[in-house]
C-alpha cells in the first residue's frame, strides 16, 4: 500500500429517480436523512459486528475469489457491510443507495480498511436505476440485503428488480435477496418493537399494517398492484422513535416514518423462478429471510 491518498469514490448520479405515483424513493431518502443514517451502525451493535456477520453469510453464497474486474452490484449498500466484503473477494462494486450520508460513511470505511476506492462506483439514487451502470451479462453477483428489498414500493417493482438483475448477471451469476417477512401483521402492543438501547439512546419501532393496496383511504400515492393471498404486497408504515439523552439529562425524541413492503419467501421464490432463475433458500438469521437466484443460462 502506498502512502498517497486514494481517490474518492466514483460518484455516479442516475438521470433521475423513478418517481411514479407509487414510488417509495423520496420517503425512504427523507427517512434516512432525518433519522436513520445517524443511528444505523449503532443499531446493529457497531460497524465491525455487522460487517463480520455479512462476511460469514456472503462466504456461504458467493465466490470468495474472482477474476480481476468482475462486477458486483450492492443494492441498498448502506455504509458498506456488503461492499467491503465484496471488495475483499476481488470484485469491483457498483454500490447503490438512496442516502448520501450512507455513501459518505461507505467511503470513510473503505479508506479506513485500505481498499482501493477506485474500485467502487457509488450511485446515489433509486435501486431500480442500477442498470444505467451495468451492462447486460457482466455482473458476477447482485446483492440486495439487510431488508433493502422491502424498501421498494410494490410487488411490480420487486419483479422489475429481479428481471433487471437476471439481465445484468453473467451466466451462473447470483442474486441474493435478504428481507424480513412482514406478511403476518402484529396486533396491539406487539406492534412496538424494541430495536436497541443503551445509557444514551433508546430505539423503538412501531409498525402499522395497511389493509390493502387498492383501498388506502383514498390515498392516491398508494401502489395499485393487488395484495396476494399470503399477504405479499401489503404496505407497512414503519415509525422509528429514537430517544436520545442530552447533556442536561433530559431526553429528546427524534421520530420519522417510511413504508416497507410485505412479501413472503414463497412469493419471492416464485418471482425468481418466473424470471428464469434457479432458486435456493438460505438460512433465516435474526429474523431475515434469504433467497438466492442463480442464473443458469
Amino acid at each position: 500500500m502506498t502512502s498517497s491518498q486514494p481517490p474518492p469514490l466514483t460518484l455516479s448520479h442516475p438521470s433521475r429517480p423513478i418517481l411514479a405515483a407509487s414510488s417509495n424513493f423520496l420517503t425512504v431518502q427523507s427517512h434516512y436523512s432525518q433519522l436513520l443514517t445517524e443511528h444505523y451502525s449503532w443499531m446493529f451493535g457497531g460497524y465491525a459486528n455487522r460487517l463480520a456477520q455479512n462476511r460469514a453469510l456472503l462466504l456461504q453464497h458467493v465466490p470468495s475469489s474472482v477474476n480481476p474486474g468482475t462486477i458486483a452490484v450492492d443494492l441498498g449498500c448502506g455504509p458498506g457491510y456488503q461492499t467491503l466484503n465484496l471488495l475483499e473477494f476481488g470484485y469491483h462494486v457498483v454500490a447503490v443507495d438512496a442516502s448520501r450520508g450512507m455513501l459518505d460513511e461507505l467511503e470513510q470505511e473503505c479508506r479506513a480498511a485500505g481498499f482501493d476506492t477506485g474500485k467502487v462506483t457509488a450511485v446515489e439514487g433509486d435501486l431500480l436505476n442500477f442498470r444505467e451502470e451495468v451492462q447486460d451479462g457482466t455482473a458476477g453477483c447482485i446483492v440486495c440485503m439487510g431488508d433493502s428489498p422491502t424498501h421498494l414500493a410494490s410487488l411490480d417493482e420487486v419483479r422489475r428488480m429481479i428481471m433487471d438483475s437476471y439481465a445484468a448477471l453473467a451466466p451462473h451469476g447470483r442474486l441474493i435477496l435478504q428481507f424480513r417477512d412482514m406478511t403476518h401483521p402484529l396486533e396491539g402492543t406487539d406492534r412496538f418493537i424494541p430495536v436497541r438501547s443503551d445509557a444514551m439512546t433508546v430505539f423503538t419501532c412501531f409498525l402499522e399494517w395497511e389493509n390493502d393496496n387498492n383501498n388506502n383511504n383514498n390515498n392516491t400515492d398508494a401502489p395499485t398492484n393487488a395484495v396476494q393471498e399470503d399477504g405479499s404486497g401489503r404496505r407497512v408504515k414503519v415509525h422509528d422513535l429514537v430517544h436520545v439523552k442530552k447533556g442536561n439529562s433530559t431526553w429528546e425524541l427524534c421520530k420519522s416514518w417510511y413504508y416497507k413492503l410485505a412479501m413472503s419467501q414463497k412469493w419471492v421464490a416464485s418471482a425468481l423462478t418466473e424470471a428464469g432463475f434457479r432458486v435456493e433458500i438460505g438460512p433465516t438469521e435474526h429474523g431475515m429471510q434469504l433467497v438466492l437466484g442463480i442464473k443458469t443460462a
